[in-house]
């Protein structure tokens, strides 16, 4: 089983800005420290598009919707998202 955690930021000034202040955050409360390196992945728009990692592993992805997903899904503003693969499971209630 795996966990993961997602979050997108849609709007006309959506930015990977945005969404990596989102991460960076979830990240400073669980107090993991995350990194990122430059990758490609067909879902984000090139040059606006990480691979996250977590203890030198690959966790997740960050990046910008590329137009072309935008638009398959008729989507009609800008979006930043990222999906992170969580370390540990969460805490049940």
């Amino acid at each position: 089983t795996e966990f993961r955690a997602a979050a997108m930021v849609s709007g006309a000034e959506a930015t990977f800005s945005q969404v990596h202040s989102a991460l960076n955050m979830l990240c400073y409360y669980m107090g993991w420290e995350v990194s990122l390196e430059p990758c490609e992945h067909p879902a984000f728009i090139p040059g606006r598009t990480a691979r996250l990692k977590l203890g030198g592993r690959d966790a997740g992805v960050i990046g910008e919707v590329s137009p072309q997903v935008l638009e398959n899904w008729s989507v009609r503003q800008p979006c930043a998202a990222f999906e992170l693969l969580l370390p540990v499971p969460p805490l049940r209630g």
